[in-house]
């Protein structure tokens, strides 16, 4: 594995390797701007002197720290007499290592994680920073029971950013749009650890079948007749049944989008924005494998990992075509698409809780940025869809502007498309973390009219 953070030449074999293995992969993380489960993949690849153990280890102190960066950072500050952003990459996520598995981590004793990052320094850095590290984390540990923090009456934006570890622009966002109590809910939330939900490949096995298929501890807990909660997914994708397409996994939420479009059986369906794929996949499954999809989407890689999900699953109705979804050019019949998909591209802020770092990379601007691109994506789906058919456009995003705000605009200008409110679901579907199960969720379903030319 290639690091920012390298040992000194000739220095001893860390006795720490887990520890050192996460530090390393913070630094890199701060300093190459890359995400850190990108990275933490390349490891579990690598890292033939780790044991699974140490990777789950790893993968709980990075994401830990990633997560909890500004409320690890609001408690170091008053105790370093430099200021944060001056100190090393390596003496800042050290102390930030540390202090995370003090807050969090009750199985790991106080003096454990002080020594662990001392030793840590002095292999990476030198005595004198390790000193530094040492004199912050003893005078931290002196006071860990006076931490203040801003005063929810007077600053609650302020106070909500700093507990729940969330940018302060964002939370004042929300706390504009929700109450106070929802505000936090949805932080909490993100900071939890997903739910992993398995949803049964019913062209491969029975409720019985599946359930002897999978690991002994798995302890499903079934949400409906496909759908099972799994408590404890240590050695889920490792099973009899993964490997034999008898499931695939889907946050609870996102189903959402597929059963407003309701594939039916002989339909053409486009799913504009594809890739990774679980949608495709949920709608060939819905329709038996009898319907044609055609699965478009500009990462060739991406689109790989859906073949390889058709081909565990044993799905043959779905056929990619790698093409950015604005510009798609496919070889349609008169008739169009019966149902077009697009799951659109946007800033990700109701998923959170799976990707660590993200709230740290958002911007305002990032908002209309994407809600032109967005617009652009739905009229280009629309040209596709036949005249009565059905269209869903979907976003993993909590914000208006990417949501309701770019459909109001699309419909403004496309007289033929309407709401389609005749099912169960009704037109609109949101989810809210903290407020509903699974993933922040935005879908909307709109038809054509059946006289468009």
């Amino acid at each position: 594995m290639s690091t920012a953070v390298k040992s000194p030449k000739g220095a001893s074999p860390i006795a720490d390797p887990a520890r050192a293995a996460a530090l390393q992969l913070l630094c890199r993380a701060e300093e190459e701007n890359k995400p850190p489960d990108e990275m933490i993949e390349a490891l579990d690849e690598s890292a033939s002197d780790l044991d699974r153990r140490d990777l789950r280890f790893i993968r709980q102190l990075v994401a830990g720290v990633t997560k909890w960066r500004l409320h690890l950072d609001w408690i170091l500050r008053p105790h370093s007499k430099r200021p944060l952003q001056e100190l090393t990459p390596t003496v800042r996520q050290v102390l930030r290592l540390a202090l995370f598995q003090i807050r969090w981590l009750d199985r790991v004793p106080d003096r454990a994680a002080v020594h662990s990052a001392v030793e840590l320094t002095k292999h990476f850095e030198h005595r004198g920073a390790a000193s530094y590290v040492n004199a912050v984390l003893r005078n931290l540990m002196r006071a860990v029971d006076e931490i203040s923090y801003p005063d929810p009456a007077t600053e609650p934006g302020k106070h909500l950013s700093i507990v729940h570890s969330h940018p302060q622009w964002l939370v004042e966002r929300w706390l504009a749009r929700w109450d106070y109590a929802q505000t936090e809910a949805l932080l909490r939330a993100n900071n939890q650890h997903p739910l992993l939900y398995a949803h049964r490949n019913g062209l491969r096995a029975d409720h019985e079948r599946f359930l002897e298929n999978l690991p002994a501890g798995a302890h499903p807990k079934r949400v409906d007749d496909t759908t099972y909660e799994v408590s404890a997914p240590e050695g889920f994708f490792e099973s009899v049944a993964f490997a034999e397409g008898q499931v695939y996994v889907q946050d609870i939420a996102a189903t959402a989008a597929v059963r407003m479009l309701d594939p039916q059986q002989g339909d053409r369906m486009l799913d504009l924005c594809a890739a990774p794929g679980s949608k495709s996949v949920q709608a060939a499954i819905a329709a038996e494998d009898n319907i044609e999809i055609i699965a478009c989407d500009r990462s060739a890689s991406r689109l790989q990992l859906l073949r390889q999900s058709s081909r565990r699953l044993g799905l043959r109705s779905i056929h990619c075509v790698s093409s950015d979804g604005k510009r798609v050019a496919l070889q349609s019949t008169d008739r169009g698409f019966d149902r077009v998909l697009i799951d659109a591209p946007c800033s990700g802020t109701g998923v959170f809780r799976r990707n660590a770092d993200a709230r740290w990379h958002k911007r305002a601007e990032d908002l209309t940025r994407h809600a032109q691109r967005q617009v652009d994506l739905l009229r280009t789906g629309f040209q596709h869809l036949r005249p009565g058919g059905t269209l869903v456009y979907s976003t993993c995003s909590l914000e208006p502007e990417e949501n309701d705000d770019v459909v109001d605009t699309f419909l403004a200008q496309e007289s033929a498309a309407s709401l389609k409110v005749d099912t169960e679901w009704g037109a609109r579907f949101e989810s809210v973390p903290g407020r509903d199960d699974g993933d922040g969720s935005f879908a909307i379903r709109l038809q054509k009219d059946q006289h468009a030319c």
